[in-house]
């Protein structure tokens, strides 16, 4: 398999603050600081239309903080179709099942990586298109500190066979 993209985002979040009441006049902010970088990669560079591709992404913790009770949402293009398919999650099958629900991934400690592994459907944007762009956003919610981490967007080209 020949490897199309291989995509590497670095965000660093500085000034997410936690608010927490210690009484009616006092507020303790505690400051958070995280620094994620994402590798991403897809696998073929052609395929007939609704043939599956595989995606790999590996999210690196390089912050100061663990990220606790973290699941990882996907957003597809209109052309990009998730399939129900084995999703492997540090080489270990997590479930089968529609991507649209998201991946609980669970903690991520300081330093730690996690490797996700799924696979898409490509179809053709329009009937006489042989060339397709597929754009994948993923972004990552930690319920523990009521945070939205950025999203993360790639542009996927696959060039989409007869």
């Amino acid at each position: 398999m020949d490897k199309l993209v291989k995509n590497r985002s670095i965000v660093t979040y500085k000034d997410f603050n936690k608010i927490r009441k210690i009484s009616s006049n006092d507020v303790e902010v505690e400051l958070l600081s995280h620094n994620l970088m994402v590798d991403y990669e897809c696998f073929k560079n052609s395929a007939y239309a609704g043939e599956p591709c595989t995606f790999n992404l590996n999210i690196h913790n390089l912050g100061r903080k663990a990220l606790v009770n973290t699941k990882v949402f996907f957003n597809f293009s209109e052309n990009l179709i998730p399939i129900i398919t084995s999703v492997y999650v540090n080489k270990r099958l997590y479930k089968k099942g529609d991507l649209r629900n998201g991946i609980y991934i669970g903690s991520l400690a300081t330093y730690e990586t996690i490797n996700i592994v799924f696979m898409c459907k490509v179809f053709p944007s329009s009937s006489n298109q042989t060339f397709s762009q597929a754009l994948v956003t993923y972004s990552f919610y930690d319920n523990e500190m009521l945070i939205n981490l950025e999203q993360f967007s790639n542009l996927v080209s696959i060039k989409v066979l007869g």
